[in-house]
């Protein structure tokens, strides 16, 4: 095994079982090649197999690089489903019942004047929110949050400029994620305009 050191020889080893090998880049672009252990008491119980693993894996221990499955150098990027790829939640069936919210969240905070559940996800876009992707209950006291009505609160007068914002971002971001529709929500909750 040319250019590896016992130590990392070694460290190598204790992960491989019988039938398969590991390829790692060395610092100045060599390749060492460990050789899966062969013989009596050669693999190691619990480790995973280098077999099951040939072409997939490889170490980087510096500037050589990581290696693709042909030992060539591949880019340097992270490998593994990224966020664009992680599942996408599944669509759910929009609600009915616009009081929905407002019994969810139980009773409202002592005090408040003219108590009003708040859809932070806007009823009229229910369709939208529950879609593939997004899987969202504009229902869900998550996603409310009490105000105070008109009159005296300004419940009633925010609302449209509430709404506008929201259309402008599904126009801008018809596939958004469940998370983009999540951050955005809360950007609105903490902008002045709609308290």
């Amino acid at each position: 095994m040319k250019g590896a050191t016992p130590a990392l020889r070694d460290a190598v080893d204790d992960v491989l079982r019988p039938g398969g090998g590991v390829a790692v880049a060395l610092p100045g672009g060599g390749v060492a090649v460990i050789p899966a252990p062969t013989g009596a008491g050669a693999a190691v119980p619990g480790a995973i197999s280098s077999a099951e693993l040939a072409g997939t894996i490889a170490f980087s221990t510096g500037l050589g690089g990581p290696l693709g499955p042909d030992n060539t150098p591949v880019p340097n990027e992270p490998t593994g489903p990224g966020p664009e790829e992680a599942p996408r939640p599944a669509a759910i069936t929009p609600p009915t019942n616009r009081g929905g919210l407002r019994a969810a969240m139980g009773h409202p905070p002592a005090g408040l004047p003219n108590p009003q559940a708040h859809h932070d996800l806007p009823w009229t876009l229910r369709d939208w929110f529950a879609g593939e992707g997004r899987g969202l209950n504009v229902n869900d006291p998550a996603f409310g949050r009490w105000v105070s009505g008109t009159p005296p609160g300004s419940h009633q007068r925010w609302t449209p400029a509430f709404e506008a914002e929201w259309r402008g971002f599904i126009q801008r971001n018809t596939n958004a994620s469940r998370q983009e529709v999540l951050d955005f929500m809360n950007q609105l909750r903490a902008d002045p305009r709609f308290q």
